[in-house]
């Protein structure tokens, strides 16, 4: 018995127990079929057969029986089961390294093979899928050398019996002792079986199974072998179709990728991006950086719905459409807003999240747009860590027309900045909040020196993949040395090249240069030349000094791209310039801006730059920002300096006494002194003080501080005097305020109001400011734009007026945030801007309003006199501004504290924009909503918005009108004795 039990299949052992044991012996006939295992390894069923005797008393006494094999019975039975099996684990193979591990475990111990490989045919060479046991010492040296790929040489030389094999196409079985190469005697020294295995008339791979000890081939098994060979051949042709697909779906998607990062001044960016390893279709995550102008530079991480070639492909275009609206010079927002309705026009069922940040590598500032993606991470250079709230839009691809705010935020020197995909913090296993936890502990414990282990650190530990993953990680260091930069207007005048390059050659000079000056000025003409001959409009030319390099660039409002030239005629008079350019420039280029194009090109300097403050004196310069030099027109050096000593005589009285009187009547929250940077939406590590200016030589600080005094004198009086005359105190616009006297700088002052619809701006705002600059500076300019309540409009209104050279901005903005960029670009182009009436974020130089709560106290207090007495009872709609107007909060806030407990306020809307036909429809809802004769008054934050409001009253048919005192004569005469109350 003990010899029976040794051989018995473990599983088998239990039901043999059964009728084998003493203690459950019973009289009459056992039958049990089993299964052994021979000493060669082969499975064998037996049957038992077995009658017990029983004693005088009836006990079990012993047992009679006999056993003999019983597998030439059941082949079909255990050939089936077997087959099913195979056929079961091949449904689920979608790669060809999935369909060798189904044959082996479907093969290997049920035939009790020591041995088994799984090798595609592929033109002659046998490309292996698996080896098992996998261990390379377990095969001939033959197959050692495949281990990693392909056979160096075709199967017909290094195994020639092989080759017959596959030749024939059919099951080929080698019992032991056969004489056959030692490539494959040494797979199966007990016996060999080669199945090729067919598809579609053809052989594309071969399956073989060897066994150590001796192994007997029956005709059952013969069977077996050819009917597994077409199942694998037919699962392997799939799966390499499927391998073929993703294959082609993952190279389509590498190449829309960006191949090497670009190297940023003050900061190193890496990435990192992982496939799914769960399916076969790839994702649509991507990356970019994208360096721009002025030391500027995009990082950009989105992920297009869905795993799909056709996700593939939109993560493309998406990338490629935010790349090319990026280098074009539009804000976050408008990029982002772009790429959106270029999705929706695509009429794809897809869409795509992306969040875009704009990074001034030169200030540590930062602007985030975000739609529908996951939060920035930062790691501060104390350690701790940060989600940073960037306010979000919707995905790109769901709504054609909508906004995309800008969120700004401060990087200090060793930030980390981490932009993610979903995949690294969210699955099937893991929570969001605790996938976001995790990459914010493995961002504190990593070491911000070395960036690409920071990277590693936050993949860690995701071998299994639901979904894609996308990372891209910069390390901000600041610039050693930052950017000086000159510009200089090119009149188109006979002799505009000469002066253009008297420009550079006294710039370069200052800077210390005179060693690059020689290629400098030829590249400054051909670059000059260009423009001025292949193109219409205002030509500019940009030096910027870096720490190793010269940049020389010509912006033209053309946006037509110049084109080298492959040959030019050696009796040709022109078609050189580009290539001189080419030959004298270390690079160069050209890249679309808004309104036209800028070509560049690079030298480099014969000695870097020194850090700041080691250098000559002449080019010491204020830490932390660059010292801009701004030339415009033809002037004498004696008109110049004429020019020069009259701003420095004029005092800054003026400016003083309207900063004082601007901070007096703005709202508390938004008062600040004039002539300091104003910081807004920055949490408080973020905010850094102004850097204080370097020792340089004193003729040009005080040229460049008279200049600065002189312009905002100017606006600061003019802004003052229209915000008096709004209150009713017009009789004072004529006289000076705290000034010494008119400016007699030829000042260009740009006017951007925000609408002309409403008639304050036009016929009181407008006129008065350019009667204020005649009386203050009568040699002055005015150029006037109105954005027509359109953000995006005003946006390119104040760039097309820094274009045109204007010495300051008097901005009364549509949206305050929106213009954030532009201002800052007004300040890189050393352009003061005085916000007026509404206050604008970013670095203005000034703010000059009215008191806006009183306003609204006023406007409350004409409401309740219309409303007669005893108006407790009375109920009242109110109509406020824009939530994107500071303005707008403070009548609110004071209209509220004069009406509350007063009246019943039963409806308050905002109007967006500060548009009537808004207003016109928020009081169509209240009269639809409250019924008409349940409104007894209406308060209307200005004037537009109680023309809207009036005109739905009329609609309604709402007689008498509720009551209506207003503030300009021509609302007065609109609205004759009804009771809506405006500004």
């Amino acid at each position: 018995m003990e010899t029976l039990l040794s051989v018995t299949v473990p599983d088998d052992v239990p039901a043999l127990m059964s009728v084998l044991e003493p203690d459950v012996l019973t009289s009459g006939t056992a039958q049990l079929e089993f299964r052994i295992r021979r000493p060669n390894g082969e499975l064998r069923w037996l049957g038992l057969r077995a009658q017990v005797e029983t004693g005088p008393d009836g006990t079990p006494r012993r047992m009679l029986g006999v056993a003999a094999e019983t597998s030439y019975l059941r082949p079909r039975a255990d050939e089936v089961s077997l087959v099913q099996r195979l056929s079961a684990a091949l449904a689920g193979a979608t790669t060809v390294r999935d369909v060798g591990r189904a044959v082996v475990g479907a093969l290997r111990d049920p035939l009790g093979a020591g041995r088994v490989a799984v090798a595609e045919v592929q033109a002659e060479q046998l490309v292996v899928a698996v080896l098992a046991p996998a261990e390379p010492a377990a095969w001939p040296e033959v197959w050692r050398s495949a281990w990693r790929s392909e056979w160096p040489e075709p199967p017909s030389h290094a195994l020639p019996t092989l080759a017959e094999a596959l030749r024939e196409g059919q099951v080929s079985i080698w019992p032991e002792g056969s004489a056959l190469e030692p490539g494959l005697a040494g797979i199966g020294p007990g016996g060999l079986a080669v199945l090729p295995l067919p598809a579609d008339g053809r052989i594309v791979g071969v399956c073989l199974i060897g066994w150590e000890r001796r192994h007997e081939f029956g005709p059952e098994e013969r069977s077996l072998l050819t009917a597994t060979a077409g199942l694998v051949g037919q699962a392997l042709v799939r799966a390499h179709a499927l391998d073929a697909e993703h294959e082609l779906a993952t190279m389509l998607q590498r190449s829309l990728l960006p191949r090497k990062l670009p190297e940023l001044p003050g900061g190193v960016a890496v990435t990192r991006y992982l496939p799914a390893t769960m399916g076969l279709e790839v994702g649509g995550d991507w990356y970019d950086v994208i360096p721009l102008a002025d030391g500027h530079v995009a990082l950009v991480i989105g992920d297009v719905q869905g795993h799909s070639a056709a996700a593939a492909t939109i993560m493309g275009q998406m990338r490629t459409a935010i790349r090319a609206y990026a280098v074009e010079g539009h804000p976050p927002d408008v990029v982002v807003a772009h790429a959106n309705r270029l999705l929706v026009g695509m009429e794809t069922d897809l869409f795509a999240t992306c969040c875009y940040a704009d990074l001034d590598m030169e200030e540590g500032e930062a602007w985030f747009v975000r739609a529908g993606h996951i939060q920035p991470l930062l790691r501060h250079p104390d350690g701790t860590t940060e989600e940073l709230d960037v306010e979000g839009g919707p995905p790109l691809g769901v709504v054609a027309d909508a906004e995309f705010p800008m969120t700004a935020a401060g990087l200090s020197s060793g930030t980390l900045l981490a932009l993610v995909t979903d995949g690294l913090v969210e699955s099937a296993r893991l929570d969001l909040d605790d996938g976001v936890r995790r990459a914010r502990q493995a961002l504190a414990r990593a070491d911000p020196a070395d960036p690409g282990g920071v990277a590693d650190e936050l993949l860690g530990g995701h071998s299994r993949r639901d979904d894609d993953v996308a990372l891209l990680l910069l390390r901000y260091d600041g610039m050693r040395v930052r950017p000086t930069r000159a510009s200089w207007t090119v009149w188109r005048l006979p002799d505009a090249v000469m002066h253009a390059r008297r420009f550079t050659a006294r710039t370069l000079r200052n800077w210390g240069l005179a060693d690059e000056l020689d290629v400098a000025l030829l590249v400054t003409s051909e670059l000059v030349t260009n423009a001025l001959v292949h193109t219409r409009g205002e030509v500019r030319l940009n030096l910027t000094l870096t720490a190793d390099r010269l940049r020389i660039a010509v912006n033209d409002p053309s946006p037509r791209t110049p084109v080298k030239p492959a040959t030019v005629d050696w009796e040709a008079t022109g078609g050189r310039g580009l290539l001189l350019i080419e030959a004298m420039s270390q690079t160069w280029g050209s890249v679309p801006l808004s309104g036209g194009k800028q070509v560049w090109g690079e030298l480099s300097l014969s000695s870097p730059r020194e850090e700041p403050g080691s250098g000559p004196p002449r080019r010491s310069r204020r830490k932390g920002r660059p010292t801009r030099m701004t030339h415009r027109g033809r002037r004498g050096r004696g008109e110049e300096r004429e020019e020069d000593k009259a701003m420095s005589r004029s005092r800054t009285t003026a400016w003083t006494h309207a900063a004082m009187r601007s901070r007096t009547h703005a709202p508390a929250r938004f008062r600040t002194h004039a002539a300091t940077r104003f910081r807004t939406h920055a949490p408080t590590r973020f905010r850094r003080h102004t850097p204080t200016r370097a020792r340089t030589d004193a003729p040009t600080r005080s040229r460049a501080r008279a200049r600065l005094r002189a312009a905002i004198a100017v606006t600061a009086g003019l802004g003052l005097a229209v915000s008096l005359a709004a209150c009713g105190n017009a009789a004072q616009v004529g006289q000076p305020v705290g000034a010494t006297g008119p400016h007699r700088g030829p000042l260009r002052i740009g006017l951007l109001l925000p609408e002309n619809e409403i008639v304050r701006f036009e016929s009181m705002d407008k006129p008065l400011i350019q009667e204020r600059v005649e009386q203050l500076c009568p040699r002055c300019t005015v150029s006037y734009s109105s954005a027509q309540h359109d953000p995006a409009a005003q946006r390119n209104q104040i760039e097309a007026m820094i274009t045109n050279g204007v010495d300051v901005l008097i901005l009364d903005a549509v949206d305050t945030k929106a213009v954030r960029h532009s201002v800052i670009q007004a300040r890189r182009a050393n352009v003061p801007v005085v916000a007026y009436d509404r206050l604008a974020e970013g670095p203005i130089s000034g703010y000059v309003s009215f008191d806006g709560a009183r306003v609204g106290r006023l406007q409350g207090e004409a409401l309740l006199e219309a409303l007669g007495p005893n108006p407790e009872n009375r109920q009242v709609v109110m109509m406020n501004g824009s939530s994107t107007d500071p303005n707008a909060d403070w009548f609110e806030q004071g209209a509220r504290s004069v009406l509350q407990g007063k009246v019943k306020i039963v409806k308050s809307y905002e109007t967006v924009g500060w548009r009537p036909e808004n207003a016109n429809r928020n009081m169509s809802a209240a009269i639809a909503a409250l019924g008409p004769h349940a409104i007894d008054g209406v308060l209307a934050a200005n004037d537009g918005l109680a023309s809207g409001v009036i005109t739905a009253l009329k609609t309604a048919r709402i007689h008498p009108m509720p009551p209506s005192p207003a503030r300009t004569p021509s609302s007065r005469a609109f609205s004759g004795s009804s009771r809506v109350s405006s500004t």
